[in-house]
């Protein structure tokens, strides 16, 4: 999926000023699908050199602090329109949307249950399970746009219940399947 910042206003594009293009790559899948779905949401950051290299990444004065981008299903759309730097730039990516309160560790947990649905304000419960995260690192202009490769975070338990041979009568809808020893955050 080839993606952009949004044509939304924001300040005036002097002469050497250009948008932000994207490319995301997923790692073949995320947790519904091959690809992006309309209203998936990104957070975005980026942190531009000093000299050789780019100073660690903090929660607050990148040259961009988690950007929310959000897909319509052909373009990505954040609240104002994402410029290059002048100077290289690391970018950090990560699928869903978080808030962190610190770039060294980030609580996650994936869903108990696992089929509560989609609904208007929240993922469901498999896709809100499903953390990825992508990095570029010393992305200038020239580049033509910053292609970030996203992988997933968490391990995937995949649990096939079938019938046994000396299973007699059908599989109950309701069967639930408890996985002990497992860290889930």
């Amino acid at each position: 999926a080839v993606l952009s910042g949004c044509q939304k206003e924001g300040p005036a594009v002097s002469q050497g000023q250009e948008q932000i293009r994207f490319e995301f790559g997923l790692p073949g899948t995320k947790a519904t699908a091959e690809h992006f779905e309309a209203g998936d949401n990104v957070s975005l950051w980026a942190v531009e050199y000093t000299a050789e290299e780019a100073p660690e990444l903090q929660i607050g004065g990148n040259f961009l602090n988690n950007e929310k981008l959000v897909y319509d299903g052909q373009l990505w759309k954040g609240a104002s329109t994402l410029y290059w730097s002048e100077r290289p730039c690391d970018f950090y990516a990560v699928y869903p949307y978080i808030k962190p309160t610190s770039v060294e560790s980030y609580l996650f947990e994936i869903a108990a249950d696992q089929n509560s649905p989609e609904t208007d304000d929240a993922l469901g419960g498999y896709e809100a399970s499903d953390l990825l995260f992508a990095k570029a690192e010393a992305v200038t202009r020239e580049a033509g746009k910053v292609k970030l490769q996203f992988k997933h975070m968490m391990s995937k338990c995949v649990v096939n219940v079938v019938k046994g041979e000396k299973f007699e009568g059908e599989l109950p809808d309701d069967i639930a399947v408890h996985i002990y020893n497992t860290v889930t955050r």
